[in-house]
């Protein structure tokens, strides 16, 4: 009996120990990857709907803000549309803007009068509005993209 060829049960408990461990770390990298697949996905359709939002705005009239008058809401701003265009927006996906105030609005796009030379908003409408797009998905702040509208 002595010369019996065969596994001992310590020998397949490492190889079955080995096996779970690479069976995890191979699992554990197709994770990731089909995460960073998604989170690519989800920035390039985000990209794709701040640059087409950012464009039609920029090719809309300039519209003059009124002045601003702090006792007066939604002054010293303008709003201006948001692409209709963009029906084949994924489900979860809102385009929204920051308002003269620092908020972010929902389904609005905004152009404030911005004081170039001191980076802040202007109290009155001088030829530049700054836009400021930021594209959710979920409630979760994906990319947001600013540009800068002239009076020509």
């Amino acid at each position: 009996m002595k010369n019996e060829k065969g596994f001992t049960l310590i020998g397949v408990m490492i190889a079955l120990a080995l096996l779970g461990v690479i069976a995890v770390a191979f699992l554990g990298a197709l994770a990731t990857a089909s995460h960073a697949i998604i989170v690519a996905d989800e920035h390039a359709t985000a990209e794709s709907i701040a640059r087409s939002q950012m464009e039609y705005v920029k090719n809309q009239p300039y519209i003059p803000a009124t002045d601003y008058d702090p006792d007066v809401p939604g002054s010293g701003q303008v709003t201006y549309e948001i692409l209709t265009v963009l029906t084949d927006i994924p489900d979860g996906y809102v385009i929204c803007s920051i308002d003269r105030n620092g908020y972010t609005v929902p389904n609005a796009v905004f152009g404030v009068p911005w004081d170039s030379q001191n980076n802040q908003p202007a109290d009155t409408d001088s030829g530049i509005q700054r836009i400021s797009l930021i594209i959710m998905h979920y409630d979760k702040e994906i990319m947001t993209l600013e540009n800068y509208k002239v009076n020509r």
